[in-house]
C-alpha cells in the first residue's frame, strides 16, 4: 500500500501507522513542504500561577492531613484489621475529593488543587501527600 500524497492530508496524526507517518516525513523532506507543516501545533493555556499554589487556609489543612496520616495505614470501609485505631485511618474518613494511590497506580495528571493525593507503599502505609 502506497502512502497517500502530500496534498490528502495535511497531517501525519491523520495517518494511522509509522510508515505512513514515516513516508510522510521523507516526502516533505523530498519536497518544498515544510515537516512543521505536517503536524498541528497545540496551543496549551497554562493555569495562572495562583492556581497552582495552595492557599493559606488549603496549606494549613494539608499540614493537618500529613501530621494526621503519613506513616498511617489506610483502610477500605469495611476492611477488619487487628492494629490499633491509632495505626489505621478509614478512606471514609479522608477528605472529599481524594484520591488513594498505591505504587505504579494508574493517575491522571489532572491538577485539581481542592484535591488530596494520599501515596501508599506496598503495605497500604501513607508515605506521601500532596493537593492536586
Amino acid at each position: 500500500m502506497s502512502p497517500l500524497p502530500l496534498s490528502a492530508s495535511p497531517y501525519a496524526s491523520t495517518v494511522i501507522g509509522w510508515t505512513h507517518t514515516h513516508a510522510y516525513i521523507k516526502a516533505a523532506k523530498n519536497s518544498s513542504a515544510s515537516i512543521s507543516n505536517l503536524f498541528p501545533t497545540t496551543i496549551m493555556n497554562p493555569l495562572p500561577i495562583d492556581n497552582l499554589m495552595l492557599n493559606p487556609q488549603q496549606q494549613l489543612d494539608m499540614d493537618k492531613w500529613c501530621k494526621k496520616l503519613v506513616g498511617k495505614i489506610i483502610l477500605k470501609d469495611n476492611e477488619e484489621t487487628t492494629l490499633g485505631a491509632d495505626e489505621v485511618v478509614r478512606e471514609k474518613d479522608l477528605p472529599k475529593p481524594n484520591r488513594v494511590l498505591l505504587p505504579n497506580s494508574p493517575m491522571t495528571m489532572d491538577y485539581r488543587p481542592n484535591r488530596l493525593n494520599v501515596f501508599l507503599d506496598e503495605n497500604r502505609r501513607v508515605v506521601n501527600l500532596n493537593n492536586g
